[in-house]
C-alpha cells in the first residue's frame, strides 16, 4: 500500500512539474500493475484505489473512470493467471498496453482522436514502461534494513 501511495504522489508531483502531461509516466497504473502482480486475488482493491485516486485529481466522469480501472484490473488479474506477473518483461508489457489503452480510450472519449494523439499515447506508454524498469531496478538494489 505504501509503494502504491508513493507512486501516486510521485505521479501528482511530476504532473505539476512537467509542462505536458503526455510526458509524465503514469505511476498510478504502475503501482496497480505491481500490486496486482504481488496479490492477484486483491485486484479489485487496487483497481478501486487507482480509480479513486485518479478521480481525486481528474474530477470528472467518475463512473467511467471506475469502470475503466475495474476493467483494466480484471484484465491484469486474468493475465497474472497466464504468465508470471512478477517478471519484469511481463510487467513492462502489461504497463505498456495498459497505459496505451488508457490513453487511447480517454482521447476517444474527449473527441481528440488523431494520429498525433495516437503518437502521444504511445510515447506516454513507452515512458511509463521505462519508468517501471527504473523503479524495479531501484527496488532490487535498495538496502533492506533488518527488522
Amino acid at each position: 500500500m505504501g509503494l502504491f501511495l508513493l507512486l501516486w504522489i510521485g505521479h501528482l508531483a511530476l504532473a505539476q512539474l512537467v509542462w505536458a502531461s503526455w510526458f509524465v509516466p503514469d505511476l498510478t497504473t504502475v503501482g496497480m500493475v505491481i500490486n496486482i502482480g504481488r496479490a492477484p486475488k486483491r485486484w479489485w482493491v487496487w483497481s478501486a484505489l487507482a480509480g479513486m485516486l485518479t478521480i481525486l485529481w481528474v474530477a470528472r466522469m467518475p463512473i467511467l473512470i471506475y469502470a475503466v480501472y475495474f476493467g483494466l484490473g480484471a484484465l491484469l488479474r486474468f493475465s497474472t493467471g497466464q504468465w508470471n506477473a512478477n517478471d519484469a518483461r511481463v510487467q513492462s508489457l502489461q504497463v505498456l498496453l495498459a497505459v496505451f489503452s488508457l490513453g487511447l480510450l480517454f482521447c476517444w472519449i474527449d473527441g481528440l482522436w488523431s494520429w498525433t494523439m495516437l503518437a502521444f499515447a504511445l510515447a506516454r506508454a513507452i515512458v511509463t514502461a521505462f519508468a517501471l524498469l527504473l523503479l524495479r531496478r531501484w527496488m532490487s538494489r535498495r538496502v533492506r534494513l533488518p527488522a
